[in-house]
């Protein structure tokens, strides 16, 4: 995926973990990369689409610029209710809908901050920032703005 800071590429490989669940569930390990630099991991992934959306709603885990996280996400008919949500040590990255608008922002102790807005079907930001960008890669390429869109979507027409 090409961005302003260049261009990321995921790769998946099978997990390293051996529980039943993981073995079960398929569980993957995903790398981000950025001109030949790992920027992202997740150690808990798995398949693209609805086995990822159930991992999503127990919790994955990896790392984003050498920081650990752990990521959850929840829908809900209410808008303000849908997050994906990225927890750190010190600060969180929160995915979430405002509006009409699908909006990324960045919560720590001091207080939160829009870091960018889905726009015109692309994120916008202001921060060259390597880890938001990889995050906002990371989030599009795998489907994580299903938990955005309202659950009515997923029911078919008579």
């Amino acid at each position: 995926m090409q961005t302003p800071v260049g261009e990321f590429s995921l790769y998946r490989k099978p997990g390293r973990r051996n529980s039943i669940t993981a073995k079960a569930e398929s569980w993957e390990e995903w790398s981000l990369i950025l001109d030949d630099q790992e920027v992202m991991t997740v150690e808990d992934a798995a398949a693209p689409w609805l086995p990822l959306r159930k991992r999503m709603r127990t919790g994955i885990h990896g790392q984003l610029a050498g920081l650990k996280f752990q990521a959850h996400a929840k829908r809900s008919l209410i808008p303000g209710k849908r997050t994906v949500h990225f927890i750190f040590d010190d600060h969180s990255l929160r995915f979430t809908v405002e509006g009409m608008s699908k909006v990324l922002y960045r919560e720590n102790s001091i207080g939160s901050r829009m870091v960018a807005k889905y726009h015109r079907r692309e994120w916008q930001t202001q921060e060259e920032n390597i880890a938001v960008t990889a995050l906002i890669c990371f989030h599009t390429v795998t489907g994580l703005d299903v938990f955005l869109e309202s659950p009515l979507w997923d029911i078919p027409p008579f």
